[in-house]
């Protein structure tokens, strides 16, 4: 019964750590990102974030193809 704790203990903090379920895989690295597709988030980004895991991120989705250019105002990481 210990065990079924712990290994649902260890699942809920996994979940907790990557809540949007949303990944990308580059070289054979996954990393686990945020989708920034709407207005807001598009304009938050990761502003005022004091930390990201090495394996995270984001990406901003838009709903057209334009050149893009990109002001990281207040981002701490």
């Amino acid at each position: 019964m210990n065990k079924i704790l712990s290994l649902l203990s260890i699942c809920l903090l996994i979940s907790a750590c990557h809540p949007s379920g949303h990944f990308v895989k580059i070289n054979n690295h996954r990393f686990d990102v945020e989708l920034a597709d709407d207005e807001h988030e598009r304009v938050m980004g990761l502003m005022y974030r004091e930390e990201m895991r090495d394996d995270a991120g984001m990406l901003f989705i838009f709903p057209n193809e334009l050149p893009r250019a990109f002001w990281m105002k207040n981002t701490l990481i």
